[in-house]
């Protein structure tokens, strides 16, 4: 794997690199806010707005991307666009991290569009982009495109049953999904249920995270008269907020553990 390191650099370096380095592999980029430093020099430098469009159009010529991590409340449904646009000839892209990018419901509609020329994608980070009930419709509809994903996180989305009504079907044609985390979202006890039939039949997964949601003891109930038919679950995270106290903690059935 090529690793390349960007230290004391200008911004218009930055992408010049990024133009010249078809055989770059992994690139992380962290810009929290407008206030953030991405590149440290002797004078302290943001980007603005048209720069970080300039550093997506750049992407296109890395080919050869495995990894890419952006974490930016800068980026919105609009560059959101352009990111899938980009990626589009990274037919090697197997792990994609776009943890914060506010980009929306809309954004994460034009996103998968792009990344339809990504089989090869195994792991996927859409948390906290503010996709809501809406995005998590369009991203239902696109997850029989990535027929290698085995890692989903969607967490803090203000996703809730709509949501939940909308993934489960396409959820269940994911057989190969190892992983499903769900945390600090909106889900409730009507649309557990539905949740439970993911592990019987994504035979492969092993994690099932649900923490921090509006959910009550009914749905304990639910994956309990389902534990027979999950061939690979070991860890559900429920951590239920409405709760009695002698709940709380955890209870192991079998080779599940289950965290209340």
């Amino acid at each position: 794997m090529i690793v390349q390191t960007f230290q004391n650099l200008t911004w218009k370096e930055f992408l010049k690199i990024l133009n010249t380095s078809p055989a770059m592999k992994s690139l992380i980029m962290n810009v929290l806010s407008s206030k953030t430093k991405i590149i440290e020099s002797e004078n302290t430098y943001f980007p603005n707005k048209e720069e970080l469009r300039s550093f997506i159009i750049c992407l296109k010529y890395c080919t050869k991307l495995s990894v890419l991590s952006i974490n930016s409340s800068l980026f919105k449904e609009n560059e959101a666009e352009k990111l899938g646009s980009s990626l589009k000839k990274s037919v090697t892209l197997c792990k994609l991290n776009l943890f914060r990018v506010s980009i929306g419901a809309e954004g994460v509609r034009k996103l998968v569009e792009g990344l339809e020329q990504c089989p090869s994608l195994i792991y996927l980070n859409l948390s906290d982009t503010k996709m809501g009930n809406q995005g998590a419709g369009f991203l239902a509809e696109a997850l029989g495109q990535f027929p290698s994903l085995v890692c989903l996180s969607l967490m803090h989305n203000e996703i809730g049953d709509e949501g939940v009504m909308k993934l489960e079907p396409a959820l269940l044609k994911t057989p190969q999904l190892e992983e499903l985390l769900l945390d600090f979202n909106n889900i409730t006890e009507k649309s557990s249920k539905k949740l439970s039939n993911v592990p019987e039949q994504c035979t492969e997964l092993w994690n099932l995270s649900l923490s921090s949601n509006l959910i009550d003891e009914s749905a304990l109930h639910d994956f309990e008269a389902k534990i027979s038919q999950y061939k690979s679950l070991v860890e559900l995270n429920l951590s239920l907020q409405k709760q009695s106290d002698e709940m709380k903690g955890c209870k192991e059935i079998g080779n599940l553990t289950i965290f209340l």
